[in-house]
């Protein structure tokens, strides 16, 4: 069960096809903390460069920013940058605002639901197809990885009482650099569930945390472990992997764009709605955005970037 602002886990903006997780390259976020921009992550996906430009290359990317804004400001100041030999293309950007309990935090599935949640229960073991353990490199979030590469498998263990009807498998990962057309992700499946419900994590260029449903809470007695599997369908390095538990959000505002500043000049109108009408960046181009910050009430707050669009590398 996935739901939205009314007191539920998470929620869908609208139904589009999300691609939750940066290309390799792709255009950088930045966001202005107050005194500098600072770099978050990647946004968009890579296309073959035939298929660039179209409509149906799209894709919707929701990140969660990082950089803390304060909930206080008037502006959210955001710039989005193309700095390597790529073509980006943005059909639209929007931000939202999302209110949650105070002591959790917030979060993108990989299906695109924003989801808040708290608790969090590391694996009390993680073993290779061979038996070897790896729960030193995937135990805690402390830049000690595990180096995976395509066709690599983990098995997770994590005690049965840890899942819960609203659970998420949390995996903090990132990418190596994947061309246009070829397959990047962690394939995530529950041991005993049905072969079709295994599901698709794809990290960004830098660390950032992807989280998954985990239905497992069925036929699960005291003392029972959960088993995951982690399957390398390319190069990724996983930093952690833990269960968290999700809470209700309480709210999701939409934030209202001032200016979207190309070579200055205004481009607000082309990223207003999907129509095709791309804002097209090139390498050395800046996408500049302020925002009109809605008002916070006492609890958590998070914002949430949605792109949709592409790119893909130039020769």
């Amino acid at each position: 069960e996935v739901v939205g602002s009314n007191g539920s886990i998470g929620t869908d903006l609208h139904p589009v096809d999300v691609y939750s997780g940066g290309g390799g390259g792709c255009p950088y976020l930045y966001t202005y903390d107050g005194q500098q921009y600072v770099q978050e992550n990647t946004l968009l996906h890579a296309v073959d460069p035939a298929d660039a430009g179209q409509g149906e290359s799209d894709a919707v990317d929701r990140y969660v920013i990082r950089t803390p804004v304060k909930a206080s400001a008037s502006e959210v100041r955001l710039s989005i940058r193309e700095f390597e030999q790529e073509h980006s293309y943005f059909d639209t950007v929007n931000v939202v605002a999302v209110d949650h309990p105070v002591g959790s935090h917030l979060g993108v599935t990989s299906d695109g639901a924003l989801v808040a949640y708290d608790a969090v229960v590391p694996p009390v073991a993680v073993v290779d197809i061979d038996g070897h353990s790896h729960l030193s490199e995937v135990a805690a979030d402390d830049g000690k990885v595990f180096q995976g590469h395509r066709g690599d498998v983990l098995i997770l263990e994590y005690p049965g009482n840890s899942i819960g009807r609203h659970t998420f498998l949390g995996a903090m990962a990132y990418k190596k650099v994947i061309e246009a057309g070829g397959v990047s992700g962690i394939r995530v499946s529950v041991e005993g569930a049905p072969p079709n419900a295994s599901q698709r994590i794809v990290p960004r260029e830098l660390p950032d945390l992807d989280l998954v449903p985990v239905n497992a809470s069925r036929g699960l007695a005291k003392g029972d472990f959960v088993r995951i599997r982690l399957e390398w369908l390319a190069d990724h390095d996983l930093d952690f992997a833990g269960l968290y538990r999700g809470v209700p959000l309480i709210g999701i505002k939409p934030l209202q764009i001032q200016t979207a500043l190309l070579d200055g000049q205004p481009r607000e109108s082309e990223l207003a709605r999907a129509d095709d009408d791309y804002v097209e960046l090139l390498p050395g181009d800046e996408l500049d955005l302020v925002l009109t910050n809605v008002k916070a009430g006492p609890s958590a707050r998070s914002y949430v970037l949605e792109a949709e669009g592409h790119y893909y590398r130039m020769p």
